[in-house]
């Protein structure tokens, strides 16, 4: 016992086969984009397909190009958002 730890079973706690992750981990994009597109028109949303380049370098709020950290993302015109919340936007 190391730092008032202890190991309980920890690979005895699998929730799901081995066949079902495998076949989770397989579907192809296409086929994930084709569900998710099908869903959304049931809904009534709108879904739109954006090419993921410079997504992460550029704000969301005025389209320039801006440095991140590693929580953060601010632009040249001082434009401040979660790094996440920024490339998905």
């Amino acid at each position: 016992m190391e730092h008032g730890f202890r190991k309980r079973g920890i690979r005895k706690n699998k929730k799901h086969s081995r066949s079902f992750r495998y076949s989770l981990n397989s579907w192809s994009y296409y086929q994930i984009q084709q569900f998710v597109q099908c869903k959304a028109k049931k809904q009534g949303i709108e879904v739109a397909c954006v090419v993921p380049v410079y997504t992460s370098q550029t704000c969301s709020g005025c389209g320039s190009l801006g440095n991140s950290n590693k929580k953060n993302f601010q632009c040249v015109h001082r434009h401040t958002y979660y790094a996440d919340v920024n490339c998905i936007v």
